[in-house]
């Protein structure tokens, strides 16, 4: 029997006594066709008359066994197979009208047997049902025994029929047919038989393929592809589809903005009950399209149904699409049930999908349809043009594949080139200046423009943000998306899809390490969520740069444009900075903006800005300290020497930052001339080339925003047109700051030092440490230790527009006492002595003086009788106490005070010069002053002295 072919169907095996009900379950593919002779009503079947012969498809014979007269009379019964009119969703019906003429019994009649066929559940193949088969005839007992049925095949040899009725499947493979019966008594019996049809190979397979589409471009449209195959009348039947693979043209791709329907779900497999004739029950929002089949089993009516997203299954694609097609009612349909898979190119979006195991059902055409709308499941292309698809097929006959193409024009909403216009809303909240703040940015682009690829947006100066407020993420998990709670600094929002409604989409924002070398970085994660479908995070990293006025430019290198294989197609990108803490307003109220470049992914660059401006500068307050330190050694404090100094300004925070710092130096400091010549040209400096010689410093600056200093040498420079060399501070660390400082005379020639401008930047602590030694810069002019004031001030005027005083006495460190000595005359034997220690910079605590050899003090009481003692700064009735040995005496003020000067002054009698001593008149001698200050610093000098004349 020819694949394809006529069959003519005949003896069936035996069934038993007493057939009540036979089920026919023909095997897939092979199939009846209603159109093959004209149909005869039911009513008209039943009647005297009967139906045409026009409508005959077929004749069988009946054995029956009639019970009558206490004996069994076996009869063949003959009849004819009628083409009658389906009831409700049957695919066929047949009429057997059996002539009923047993002579001897004097019984005449017809009996009449209808069959329906329909469409099974789990392989679409047809079952032939006939229910209720009769057991009398005109009273007299009838037992079916044997039923032989013949459907009619090629129309060549029935040449009554239009085409032919019945045809074989056209995959030559065992088919097998299954009989099933029940007696009145309710015994089942199973029986099958199997045939192989055979030259499959020569059935003709002439597809062609269906593809229609919305015409605007760039944004969601309904879309509909298909098959078609001709309902042809040859006594070769179309080879049925197996495999059908519609490959759609680059540029229509899966649209994120199906997801924007908030009861956008998925169905489970159990829902869509596959193998089963059970109602589908998958969820209405599940729905994306719909499916409509035309087969010549269905006379009255087409197959229609639904398209359902499948939700995902371990081990299949990620995209299903459950198919449900149905004809009648509900509770008694027809139907089909397929799944589709979604093959999605990961680098281009193109998306194939396979129907896979079709059934051997025939049809004239197949239409698959989605949804458009702004909420429809596929994006039309960007561009306008002629677009081809491919449908491949594989024939259920064996033999190669045929790939059959269709096209379709998008020819409306296109503009070329492609504008790319994105705008830029930026702004924080609260925006009073100097106030920790929250900072958004929102950078939007139409529908129809090109996508964004690559941004970079400068901060206005002053707003920044804080490092120090969440620990940074490494790169290498940050490149995973995996970075943890920990490093959150703000959240994203993002709208993505073409049309009117994209896809909301969100995620988080997060403090990362500084891709190569930078300060910082942002980790922006958005989850892409469409419904069921998780298609993982997409994960853009952001550079934090710091530009020279040490303002801040976020740079996002390269925007995906993909994940797995779904364009994001991203129309707004809204970042939210919100951690309590990271952003810090500007302190000045002055007018400034965010400017930025936005690229498209086909390079135009596109400049963006926005307006920026804090308030409430007057309510920020500004009062920087300041305190000073010279040091560098008892030998650099006096007059002649090189000390270093070292300043240091520091502000609380919440204050206004500085915008320029005005230094006075003391009066006993004064700049080395013949130092300063080692200066280093502006030229040389711009090329970090300066001789080491020209460094005279240091400095150190700490900011709340940043985890560790900057530092940087202090570079001393030639002015053009300036008498002092200038200072170049070069802050470097986690950013760089270079300030500039001018040096000029003030009032009494005191040395100036201007640094303007200073950044908007928060300077919780600046210290310039000019150095002592061979090429200290500065010099003393007295002795800084003995000065009774050194003072530092100056004016510091803050971004705010507000302007503070500032003033302090410098420390000099290192200071020690300074003795002075009188002795008598030797004369006697007996001088006298008047000591004098000044602490100068500092307060003494203790001094004891040791007289050199030659020299004695008398016992303890009679030197206390001719002492006197005094001590400048203690409090009221507070007296130093003396104590005396052979060679020294100290003097020590009460616990917890100190002295400004102490004196001792001796009268004649209570030291004893030697007479060895005296014989040398006028000696210079060498007495040894150990003191204590009041910071437990201890030190000796020695007092060099020659007694009086007299």
């Amino acid at each position: 029997m020819s694949g394809g072919g006529d069959p003519e169907l005949g003896d069936l095996p035996g069934l038993g006594d007493d057939l009540k009900d036979l089920t026919l379950s023909l095997p897939p593919g092979q199939v009846a066709s209603p159109q093959a002779t004209p149909l005869c009503s039911r009513t008209k079947f039943l009647s005297n008359s009967g139906c045409p012969s026009a409508s005959q498809v077929g004749d069988l014979s009946l054995a029956v066994d009639v019970l009558g007269a206490g004996r069994i009379d076996e009869r063949l019964l003959q009849g004819k197979v009628f083409n009658l009119e389906p009831q409700g969703t049957e695919g066929a019906r047949l009429g057997l009208a059996v002539d009923v003429v047993i002579g001897p019994l004097a019984l005449s009649g017809v009996i009449h047997l209808e069959t329906e066929a329909r469409l099974r559940a789990d392989d679409s193949g047809l079952d032939s049902i006939t229910l209720d088969n009769p057991r009398d005839l005109e009273g007299i007992p009838l037992e079916v025994r044997r039923l032989n049925l013949r459907l009619w095949g090629s129309k060549a040899d029935h040449p009554t029929m239009q085409k032919s009725f019945m045809s074989t499947p056209t995959t030559c493979n065992a088919a097998i047919t299954r009989v099933k019966a029940v007696s009145y008594r309710g015994d089942t019996t199973n029986a099958q038989t199997s045939f192989t049809p055979t030259g499959c190979d020569q059935l003709d397979f002439k597809p062609s393929a269906i593809f229609e589409s919305a015409r605007e471009a760039d944004t969601p449209g309904e879309l509909t592809s298909g098959v078609a195959l001709p309902d042809e009348e040859g006594p070769l039947a179309q080879s049925h589809i197996k495999k059908a693979t519609v490959v759609l043209p680059p540029g229509f791709e899966l649209s994120p903005t199906v997801g924007s329907n908030p009861d956008f779900t998925g169905c489970d497999d159990a829902q869509f009950n596959r193998f089963t004739e059970g109602v589908v029950s998958c969820p209405a929002g599940s729905q994306i399209g719909t499916v409509r089949f035309r087969s010549p089993l269905l006379l009255k009516q087409e197959l229609v149904g639904k398209v359902f997203v499948a939700n995902p299954k371990p081990g299949e694609p990620k995209v299903r699409f459950f198919v449900n097609a149905e004809a009648g009612p509900e509770s008694d349909a027809v139907r089909v049930k397929l799944i589709a898979k979604v093959q999605i190119d990961q680098n281009t979006g193109q998306l194939t999908t396979v129907l896979d195991d079709l059934p051997a059902t025939p049809f004239t055409e197949f239409r698959f349809s989605f949804f458009g709308g702004p909420r429809g499941p596929v994006s039309m292309p960007r561009q306008c043009g002629t677009y081809t698809g491919d449908t491949i097929l594989e024939p259920m006959n064996g033999n190669p594949t045929k790939t059959v193409k269709a096209s379709v024009a998008i020819d409306q909403g296109c503009t070329s080139p492609e504008p790319f216009a994105p705008t830029l809303a930026a702004g924080v909240n609260p925006l009073l200046a100097g106030a920790d703040t929250t900072l958004v940015t929102t950078f939007t682009r139409p529908s129809g423009h090109g996508r964004l690829k690559s941004m970079e947006l400068q901060l206005p100066t002053g707003l920044s943000g804080k490092l120090t407020v969440a620990p940074l993420c490494p790169l290498s998990v940050a490149a995973t998306g995996s970075c943890g709670e920990e490093s959150r600094v703000g959240r994203v929002n993002a709208l993505a899809g073409g049309g009117s409604d994209p896809k909301a989409l969100s995620g988080n924002v997060y403090l990362t390490e500084g891709p190569n070398g930078a300060l910082a970085g942002l980790n922006i994660v958005v989850d892409v969520k469409v419904g069921p479908l998780d298609f993982g995070r997409v994960v853009t990293q952001a550079t934090i740069v710091v530009r020279p006025d040490t303002g801040l430019t976020l740079v996002v290198p390269d925007i995906p444009q993909r994940q797995e294989g779904v364009e994001a197609n991203i129309r707004q990108l809204e970042v939210v900075l919100d951690r309590a803490g990271f952003n810090l307003n500007a302190t000045s109220c002055a007018p400034n903006q965010f400017t930025g470049t936005v690229t498209s992914d086909t390079g135009i660059v596109a400049p963006v800005t926005a307006p920026y401006q804090p308030n409430g500068c007057d309510q920020i307050p500004f009062a920087p300290k300041v305190s000073a330190t010279i040091g560098g050694g008892a030998a650099e404090t006096k007059e002649d020497g090189h000390p270093s100094l070292k300043v240091v300004v520091s502000q609380q925070p919440g204050e206004a930052n500085s915008s320029k710092m005005e230094v006075v130096l003391p009066e006993g400091i004064a700049a080395d001339s013949e130092r300063l010549r080692s200066v280093c040209t502006l030229e040389v400096y711009a090329q970090n080339a300066c001789p080491p010689e020209t460094v005279k410093g240091t400095a150190t600056a700490y900011s709340p925003l940043l985890p560790n200093p900057l530092t940087g040498p202090v570079t001393f420079v030639q002015i053009p047109g300036s008498p002092l060399p200038g200072l170049r501070i070069k802050l470097q660390g986690a950013l760089t700051i270079e300030l500039t400082g001018t040096v000029k005379f003030g009032d009494k020639n005191r040395l100036v030092n201007v640094i303007d401008p200073i950044p908007d930047t928060p300077l919780s602590r600046f210290e310039l440490d000019l150095k002592t030694g061979p090429q200290a810069p500065l010099i003393a002019t007295k002795d800084l230790c003995q000065s009774k004031t050194n003072t530092v001030d100056g004016t510091a005027w803050s971004h705010a527009g507000s302007q503070a005083t500032i003033k302090t006495e410098a420390d000099v460190v290192d200071c020690r006492p300074a003795g002075t000595l009188k002795l008598g005359s030797l004369r006697s034997g007996r001088p006298s002595l008047d000591l004098r220690v000044a602490g100068g910079r500092t307060r003494v605590t203790t001094a004891q003086l040791v007289v050199p050899k030659g020299l004695e003090f008398q016992r303890a009481a009679l030197v206390k009788k001719r002492l006197r003692i005094s001590a400048t700064g203690l409090k009221k009735g507070s007296k130093a106490r003396v104590t005396v040995s052979g060679q020294s005496i100290r003097v020590t003020v009460p616990s917890g005070q100190s002295a400004t000067v102490l004196r001792v002054r001796m009268s004649s009698g209570g030291l004893r010069a030697s007479t060895r001593l005296r014989k040398r008149g006028r000696p210079q001698l060498t007495f040894r002053l150990n003191t204590t200050t009041a910071d437990k610093k201890s030190s000796r000098s020695n007092l060099r002295v020659r007694p009086a004349a007299r």
